[in-house]
């Protein structure tokens, strides 16, 4: 990232706000649309529309059935909040790269391939899985693996680069607020440990995963108002 930096720097000026706020513009938008997703995450059948291990194939072929309205609408507004979240998570990535932040910005590319990730995850719980639960498990079970794989996935890539992003403006010296930045971090830890901890096989209450996806959501949404606003770095 240091070779890159001069590079960087002559293309990119980090200080510019034309550059800044319209990535905390599209993060803020985009986190909202997220956070919407996950209320209606919230309201449906939690075996079909999060991983649950060991998984009971039985109640979440009946989940995805019954819950085909709420998980419908979280795809509507989940896939749209997750592209905006990943293009404001490219153009935040390069402008700490600018700044020769290299672990900040791969904080933030880290975010960008989460939130690809949920795109797929959001497709498959709005599009896929109660259309695959109507024809019966044999076509249902793959992609409900497939579902509970990238979600397991992309909430630990969202944890790991929370952290990374966060963790230098955890001092009050960077652009974000230590008031957001703290919390933000801390819910990245959970979120990273949580989708560690499902890859591994280890079961982990749903409610686990929601603080880290919800709750950071919210807090991103604010941290982008915080970019919009504007903030002199002190150095």
């Amino acid at each position: 990232m240091t070779a890159l930096q001069p590079v960087l720097s002559a293309t990119i000026d980090p200080a510019r706000p034309s550059l800044t706020r319209p990535a905390g513009f599209a993060l803020f938008a985009g986190a909202v649309g997220i956070v919407a997703t996950s209320a209606l995450y919230g309201l449906s059948p939690p075996h079909a529309a999060m991983p649950m291990l060991p998984l009971d194939l039985e109640a979440a072929l009946a989940g995805a059935v019954r819950g085909r309205a709420t998980m419908h609408a979280a795809g509507l507004f989940g896939v749209p909040g997750d592209v905006v979240v990943s293009a404001s998570g490219l153009l935040l990535g390069l402008l700490e790269a600018a700044k020769g932040r290299g672990f900040a910005a791969m904080g933030w590319f880290l975010i960008a391939v989460s939130t690809v990730l949920f795109a797929a995850v959001d497709t498959l719980v709005g599009f896929v899985l109660p259309a695959l639960a109507a024809a019966g498990a044999q076509q249902f079970l793959p992609a409900k693996i497939l579902f509970d794989a990238l979600f397991l996935t992309g909430t630990a890539t969202f944890g790991a680069g929370a952290v990374m992003a966060l963790l230098p403006h955890v001092s009050g010296t960077g652009e974000i607020p230590r008031l957001l930045a703290v919390p933000a971090l801390l819910t990245g830890l959970v979120a990273l440990g949580s989708g560690a901890l499902g890859l591994l096989g280890v079961g982990v209450e749903p409610h686990v995963m929601g603080i880290g996806i919800a709750g950071g959501s919210v807090l991103f949404a604010l941290i982008g108002l915080s970019l919009v606003r504007g903030r002199t770095p002190r150095v």
